[in-house]
């Protein structure tokens, strides 16, 4: 009996705590410009929300390219950090250093895979 007592208190005092939260979240009793410029956001927002994109529910089977694709992800382990964070001295050259990487990976196969892919999935739609 003590267990049960004490259950419905805790879940009396959780009921509370959540109704207190949701209501100072979701009902501001003094409502300011900020909270009207927040709502016109959220409507533009929802409002160019794409319902559905062809590719929804489509997944990239790597199994045609996994060499390929561990010899990109190392390339751009190597290359993209240091050329985001800005700790190469010439951009140009290592973008170039990059692409070249990129292209000796096979950046190009798993592209092509990609499309066969995405091209067989659209078809069968």
């Amino acid at each position: 009996m003590v267990f049960r007592e004490q259950r419905q208190i805790v879940e009396l005092i959780l009921s509370r705590l959540v109704d207190t939260f949701s209501s100072r979240i979701l009902y501001p009793k003094n409502r300011t410009e900020l909270d009207d410029i927040h709502d016109k956001l959220l409507e533009s927002f929802d409002a160019n929300v794409k319902p559905e994109h062809p590719l929804d529910g489509f997944s990239f089977d790597t199994a045609n390219v996994t060499t390929q694709c561990a010899a990109v992800e190392v390339a751009c382990d190597t290359y993209y950090g240091p050329l985001m964070y800005g700790l190469v001295q010439d951009v140009d050259s290592s973008i170039v250093e990059f692409k070249a990487a990129m292209e000796s990976a096979g950046i190009q196969d798993v592209m092509t895979e990609l499309q066969s892919q995405a091209d067989a999935y659209l078809a069968g739609k």
